[in-house]
């Protein structure tokens, strides 16, 4: 049979108490601060006509679960996907966008119609992708490894542990 005292019992049992509060705020902090990141660099690499999905890219955090919280960097614009990925013939961009575009440009609204109509007809010409999060991200990832790693740090030397 195997023993193991620990001296200061009572302080390790606190210790461990107020560490998993500890671990989660910093995790969340940092998650917080790598996606202020990758956000700032979504934003920089965002193609730009009018600048609205520029000011449209925004961070949000849910919370699933006790133990699961998720950050999203991202647009809710409904040509944002597209401008990432790129579309399919089968795509049709939204009326409302189409006819503001032909009014500044053809001076009628009412045209927009036409052309949503002709989109669904013959299919949207095929737009490559012009990705803006993905390169955001991977440009991210080693200072977002550095943000967590110093989160983590930061419980550990103030509960009196040393990296």
């Amino acid at each position: 049979m195997i023993v193991m005292r620990v001296k200061g019992g009572e302080q390790t049992v606190k210790l461990l108490n107020r560490l998993p509060e500890r671990l989660r705020n910093a995790v969340l902090r940092a998650l917080r601060e790598a996606g202020i990141v990758v956000q700032a660099l979504a934003r920089e690499k965002a193609p730009v006509y009018r600048g609205l999905l520029r000011q449209s890219i925004g961070l949000r955090f849910r919370e699933e679960s006790l133990n699961r919280v998720v950050g999203e960097v991202g647009s809710d614009l409904p040509y944002a996907g597209v401008m990432e990925s790129g579309s399919s013939r089968t795509w049709t961009p939204p009326s409302t966008g189409l006819k503001q575009w032909a009014r500044l440009k053809l001076g009628d609204e009412r045209l927009g119609w036409a052309i949503v109509k002709k989109f669904r007809d013959r299919g949207f010409p095929f737009e490559d992708a012009q990705s803006y999060l993905t390169p955001a991200i991977k440009e991210a990832l080693p200072r977002m490894k550095l943000i967590f790693e110093e989160r983590m740090k930061e419980v550990i030397q103030q509960e009196g542990g040393t990296i």
